[in-house]
């Protein structure tokens, strides 16, 4: 996976993104969409780590030392994901975009039995260039799941169905308690809300920033 086409700075943000390729599913079931959470997990640490007993371990257990990033917001899509991150050390975000795509892919061609390409490219990097993009940002990836290309989001606020979507980030902003949230480091992102009410009350608002945003 190229990673030269991007410089990363410590303490900014990016908003990193990939899709299958030829805009392929790459999440073809739920297990699926669990072993790609795990990796984000468990692949982000200059440590080794092994994937074959993933079945036998709580990876969310598992102590990690020297993380290469902290991520702020994550979904997953059937054909693509959305990560906001941070570099925690030089080159974080190269060394551990290398390390989740290829054992992700790995996982999914032995699996699936296919050869080839799993994603469109190398992952794609936007900088977030002010915090009024940053704090966009946190509505955009999550609201994902809810919107269609280039449609907005269904005027109405209906949070079970936002609760419902575990592949993202967005159930353990809203309170909800799970071992995934380990995956997050919020602590090194702008605090924009106080509580899980002002996030409730926000999500929709930041929806109405400048579409050009994007």
């Amino acid at each position: 996976m190229a990673t030269r086409y991007y410089s990363f700075a410590p303490d900014e943000y990016y908003h990193v993104y990939n899709r299958g390729n030829s805009k392929q599913i790459i999440f073809r079931s739920e297990q699926d969409y669990e072993r790609f959470k795990k990796v984000l997990y468990i692949a982000n640490t200059s440590e080794s780590f092994k994937l074959r007993n993933f079945e036998e371990i709580d990876v969310f257990e598992v102590k990690r030392e020297d993380v290469f990033v902290h991520i702020g917001v994550y979904c997953l899509m059937p054909n693509h994901f959305h990560l906001l991150l941070t570099p925690a050390q030089e080159e974080g975000i190269p060394k551990f975009m290398l390390r989740l795509a290829t054992s992700y892919a790995l996982y999914f061609n032995k699996k699936y039995n296919r050869v080839g390409a799993l994603y469109e490219g190398p992952y794609r990097a936007r900088y977030a260039d002010s915090d009024q993009y940053l704090k966009y940002l946190f509505a955009y990836i999550h609201l994902n799941p809810f919107r269609g290309d280039n449609e907005r989001v269904q005027p109405f606020f209906d949070e079970q169905r936002f609760l419902e979507y575990a592949h993202s980030s967005l159930p353990d902003y809203l309170g909800v308690e799970r071992k995934e949230k380990k995956i997050l480091t919020p602590s090194k992102f702008p605090q924009y809300f106080d509580s899980v009410d002002a996030h409730r009350r926000e999500l929709f608002e930041w929806l109405d920033f400048d579409e050009n945003l994007m």
